[in-house]
């Protein structure tokens, strides 16, 4: 009977929401089962909602008449994929219950997008808003990486006992850190730790989700969608691809460090101390084999016509820039 609800749902006259309300309200599953139901209703739907429009549901609305009358059309589609794969499997998404202190999570625990609200909530508590995004110290699977450190770790506990689905996320004591950022195969991270990172969460990047979080007006998550501001779905994925392929990428003697960020949509790769230099000044020689053995292993790329390059020299580096058409 519960496995065929939605083919049930499909031959009856009554919304989604009046049919979700009634199994509710039925005994034909547990309580445990209800609450669950419950939770995936609320995270699901209610909260993605509400943090796009910036407006919170009346608690004294139906539950019906919020499913079917307030929720957006791709809310109501989430919300029914969700419910149907736990009636036919008993499978829900899960809050993600992790200590700070472990070496591996699980794909499948990991939280998303509705535990990133309360994620942004618990950083804007923690005084952490419109933090400049990390430049210079992007880690390499990483395009655009938000750092939030010498945070004390009673302090954030506290604050994420605020919220059940961060509850019992942190453990010790001392100094913590948190980070969010996206990654280099397109997807938005969230979690604890900066070397040793643990993710909270994660969630990819399509239309949906950047529109979702460009319509967000948390204080903490101003300076990440300035990165992404007027960047599209594939333009991330191509950016993510160049820098990933960029690693491999040596223009020669490599004397000093090398390091990448990116701004304004353009990513930027310095080199420190390659080639030959008198004064501060690199040998224009050297600068035009760079240039020519950047653009020969450039051609074997297959993004090779989609990008704008610009090599420059700069004190005792070498700079190049890497942009989208």
């Amino acid at each position: 009977m519960i496995k065929n609800f939605f083919e049930f749902h499909k031959c009856k006259k009554t919304s989604l929401g009046e049919d979700i309300e009634s199994l509710l309200d039925g005994g034909e599953i547990s309580t445990e089962q209800k609450r669950h139901i419950m939770e995936t209703i609320i995270k699901t739907a209610l909260l993605g909602w509400e943090s796009r429009s910036g407006r919170n549901i009346d608690a004294n609305v139906r539950l019906a008449n919020a499913i079917d009358n307030v929720i957006d059309d791709s809310d109501r589609l989430d919300l029914k994929s969700a419910l149907k794969s736990y009636l036919n499997h008993g499978v829900l998404e899960k809050d993600p219950k992790v200590s700070a202190k472990t070496d591996y999570i699980n794909e499948s625990i990991l939280a998303g997008k509705g535990v990133y609200h309360s994620f942004l909530k618990t950083l804007t508590a923690l005084g952490q808003k419109d933090k400049m995004v990390a430049t210079e110290e992007c880690p390499d699977n990483f395009l655009i990486f938000q750092a939030f450190e010498g945070l004390k770790s009673d302090v954030v506990t506290q604050v994420f006992k605020r919220f059940r689905s961060l509850d019992n996320l942190l453990s010790g004591s001392g100094e913590i850190s948190l980070y969010m950022g996206i990654t280099c195969d397109g997807k938005l991270e969230y979690g604890t730790g900066l070397e040793n990172r643990i993710p909270f969460g994660r969630f990819t990047l399509n239309k949906t989700a950047l529109k979702w979080i460009s319509e967000m007006e948390s204080k903490s998550i101003k300076a990440l969608k300035r990165e992404i501001n007027g960047l599209t779905i594939p333009e991330i994925m191509l950016l993510g691809k160049i820098k990933t392929d960029m690693l491999t990428y040596l223009p020669g003697n490599l004397e000093g460090g090398k390091t990448s960020r990116l701004k304004d949509g353009i990513l930027r790769f310095v080199y420190q101390e390659v080639g030959g230099w008198d004064n501060n000044q690199l040998d224009e020689g050297e600068l035009e084999n760079i240039k020519s053995n950047f653009l020969t292993w450039l051609m074997c790329k297959k993004w090779s016509d989609k990008v704008l390059v610009s090599i420059k020299p700069g004190i005792l580096c070498v700079y190049i820039y890497v942009k989208p058409k």
